[in-house]
């Protein structure tokens, strides 16, 4: 296999792919839910947390970190995996909110940040949690 080939299948590399085609989706959901339907943005960005919690475990297990096979470990997997995504989450709208309130950026640019400062923590714990 090339270098170049290496670097790209990685997992860090299929971490950030992974986490970008789940922000393309969040992004739009947030976009619509608070912007085009105009429901409250606090409460739009839970539901889009809880969307994204959902969709990421699926993306972690199958995709990035190839966990295909079923083990009594699945139970515990998904419970640590819970516990981290519902921190990761509170975290993310936690600086959301601050930068909506403190910053008063648009919508999406206050999301972008708050992923963005939450994203390599999540890599290192949710590596742990599915090896």
């Amino acid at each position: 296999m090339s270098k170049i080939k290496s670097i790209l299948f990685s997992q860090p590399v299929k971490f950030l792919k992974g986490g970008a085609v789940l922000k393309v989706f969040s992004f739009g959901l947030n976009y619509i839910l608070a912007d085009y339907l105009g429901l409250n943005k606090e409460f739009a960005y839970v539901f889009v947390l809880i969307a994204d919690f959902l969709l990421g475990f699926l993306i972690n297990r199958y995709f990035i970190f190839k966990k295909t096979e079923k083990s009594e470990k699945d139970l515990k997997v998904f419970r640590n995996f819970i516990i981290a995504g519902l921190g990761f989450r509170g975290l993310n709208w936690v600086i959301y909110i601050c930068i909506l309130k403190y910053f008063e950026l648009y919508i999406l640019v206050a999301q972008l940040i708050a992923t963005l400062i939450v994203l390599v923590l999540k890599y290192s714990v949710y590596k742990k949690i599915f090896k």
